[in-house]
């Protein structure tokens, strides 16, 4: 297979591709066309990184099926693993969970079938990230285990720090806040001492996401700002707007609103330019929160609403019920306490059966509205 791209040459690679990437999904379909199915499967893989740091999901699929043919053609079990675990990721990204689970199991199988162990516990990983985001913590857990133990015995150090930066990132969901910074801090000098700026970027903006929930503000900026200067210096713009959409609601916190609406216009252009709808609704629901603050409550609501939508269509009950917390103070600033405690409690249906941090926001809210 085609050796992954050097760390180092991330970065003006990525700005080439973004003007060269029609030419390349071209060169996909012309080496199938022309009977080089190695090469076709290959170099769909080999593209996987660039779409994914510029959100090109269709480019991805379209390149990712035509490998699929080629390496089914090839009847070769580890070609077919490969770009199934590909697809897999790219259906995550895109809320198609029931299409990502079926990809990454039938990738699990044939890496199996494959003996091929390092990429086995990728593909665990990948499943319990896709576990991950729709809360199923239990299952989540159970694939980051399983890929732990393999990682573990193959000394991939730096994948174990990965999937305890995972683990942690868990914890801090469930609001378990000390068990999330173990974690957290565990991995940290292990990635430190890898050159691998994306995986030190992400686990950098986690630290600092516990942080700001700790309302060590000064602690999570820098954090913040650590991170950012990582993902500039590979160009990945989508988790740099990301970081900036946490700072923004830092600002917040620290009632700097203003700050914080630049803030999410920058991270809003970039996700609206790369088509990442969940990372946009993400963005709306912060934007809301600001707008709610500032006392703009139609504004507030209208992106709140947009927000609810997408992550319903995406099924992700954990954003939904953030997404109703906030229509709820949406409410309550305007003084309408039936709808705002109607709001807090179809946000406690949704996380009921979940350990989520918001269910504490949520007693509290309707605790409070009871003492009104």
């Amino acid at each position: 297979m085609i050796e992954e791209i050097s760390e180092e040459s991330i970065g003006a690679p990525l700005q080439w591709f973004a003007a060269e990437y029609p030419a390349l999904i071209s060169c996909v379909q012309s080496a199938y066309d022309l009977g080089e199915l190695a090469t076709a499967w290959e170099l769909s893989c080999y593209l996987m990184q660039f779409f994914e740091s510029r959100s090109q999901w269709d480019a991805w699929e379209k390149t990712h099926l035509v490998g699929l043919k080629a390496a089914i053609e090839l009847r070769d079990t580890y070609a077919e693993a490969c770009i199934r675990r590909g697809l897999g990721a790219m259906y995550v990204y895109r809320g198609l969970w029931d299409e990502a689970r079926n990809n990454f199991d039938l990738a699990l199988n044939k890496f199996q079938a494959a003996h091929s162990r390092r990429w086995e516990a990728a593909t665990l990983q990948s499943l319990g990230d896709l576990e991950r985001r729709l809360t199923n913590w239990r299952d989540a857990l159970s694939h980051y285990e399983a890929a732990l133990r393999i990682y573990r015995d193959v000394d991939d150090l730096l994948s174990v720090a990965a999937v305890t930066r995972c683990i942690g990132v868990i914890r801090r969901y469930q609001g378990r806040w000390d068990e999330a910074d173990r974690y957290f801090m565990e991995a940290l000098p292990v990635v430190e001492s890898h050159n691998d700026r994306r995986s030190l970027g992400s686990l950098l903006h986690s630290i600092g996401d516990l942080r700001r929930r700790a309302g060590q503000y000064a602690e999570a900026e820098a954090y913040y700002l650590r991170s950012t200067e990582l993902f500039q210096s590979i160009d990945d713009r989508r988790w740099g707007a990301a970081v900036k959409r946490s700072l923004a609601d830092v600002r917040l916190r620290q009632g700097r609103n203003e700050e914080a609406l630049a803030l999410l216009d920058e991270a809003a252009e970039v996700f609206e330019g790369l088509g990442d709808r969940l990372w946009s609704a993400a963005t709306f629901r912060c934007r809301g929160d600001v707008l709610c603050a500032l006392g703009d409550f139609d504004a507030a609501r209208s992106f709140l609403q947009q927000a609810l939508e997408i992550f319903g269509q995406a099924g992700d009950r954990r954003w939904m019920a953030k997404c109703h917390i906030s229509l709820g103070d949406v409410y309550a600033g305007e003084q309408n306490m039936n709808q705002a405690t109607d709001h807090w409690r179809t946000a406690r249906q949704l996380v009921e059966d979940l350990e989520t941090a918001e269910s504490a926001d949520i007693s509290r809210r309707l605790a409070e509205s009871t003492q009104q």
